[in-house]
């Protein structure tokens, strides 16, 4: 290269290597796209396999289960004679078995304690009871890990026939797909809670409906879900008082001997608060 050639490389057309530097300016641009591009693409990817697609496979799971969960509640609706399932028949003075028309359920789950039904509500589901209060907050009617979890019976609660009494308290999510005990929101209104007030709560020996009596909003610091009384006064005092904390009033006139079933869902307004509902069995 003579002289001429080494200042036109040098000092205007290109750089020290020999290649222009327009071309060296395009190469730049061009890594900088692609490592952003990269960057981005990453990031979106991490974003749909950590977030996404665990929301993802979370609701399809929560929909079989839902769906698992409605033909387990339909196959308790066949026509019943009352007998003991599995073809079992008591002897006199034996406690009492599950009627026939819960065999499958049974078999599907052991948990089964029985059904709810608040036709205004569109609430259909069957009642679940465990060891515990925890298990089925994160653990749906199949077996498997749940966000929504089930509709179950408080753990201290007995629901055989000859130790029918007290108190019984029934939790669900607040799911916002409008599943579980979303639907028990709708007793906030007036006029909803004055039109729904007869619900039904079976257990797997008997069918019952009960009524509507209070329902509001309250803080977890007051304990609505007692169910050690120390005596028919006590019991009484607990009932009137959870009755003044409703929203509306009706006639219903409490006595000692009620049994009475509560129904506890979140609010989705604050960890500390729940929507509260009771109900006295209807004589």
């Amino acid at each position: 290269m003579d002289g001429n050639g080494k200042n036109n490389a040098i000092n205007g057309n290109g750089g020290a290597d020999g290649f222009p530097r327009a071309g060296k300016s395009a190469l730049r641009t061009f890594l900088s796209l692609f490592f952003f591009t990269a960057a981005i693409g990453t990031a979106i990817l991490l974003l749909f396999v950590y977030v996404a697609l665990p929301a993802i496979v979370s609701r399809i799971c929560d929909f079989i289960d839902d769906n698992f969960a409605r033909e387990l509640y339909g196959s308790t609706l066949i026509p019943d004679d009352g007998a003991p399932a599995f073809g079992q028949t008591p002897a006199p003075e034996a406690p009492a078995l599950p009627r026939d028309c819960y065999s499958y359920a049974l078999s599907q789950n052991p948990d089964v304690a029985g059904r709810i039904r608040i036709e205004g509500a569109g609430i259909y589901y069957l009642v679940l009871q465990a060891h515990d209060n925890e298990k089925y907050l994160k653990t749906g009617y199949s077996g498997e890990a749940s966000d929504r979890g089930a509709i179950f019976l408080d753990h201290r609660c007995d629901t055989r026939p000859e130790a029918f009494h007290g108190h019984y308290i029934i939790y669900g999510h607040n799911a916002r797909d409008g599943t579980m005990f979303h639907n028990l929101t709708k007793y906030k209104d007036g006029g909803f809670f004055y039109a729904n007030r007869k619900i039904g709560f079976d257990t797997l020996y008997e069918d019952y409906e009960w009524e509507i009596f209070s329902v509001y909003v309250t803080d977890i610091g007051f304990d609505f879900i007692r169910t050690d009384f120390s005596d028919g006064g006590d019991w009484l005092s607990f009932l009137r008082e959870v009755q003044r904390k409703s929203m509306y009033e009706t006639d219903t006139v409490l006595r000692p001997d009620d049994v009475v079933l509560t129904l506890c869902t979140c609010t989705n307004e604050s960890d500390d608060t729940r929507l509260v509902l009771h109900a006295r069995l209807a004589a």
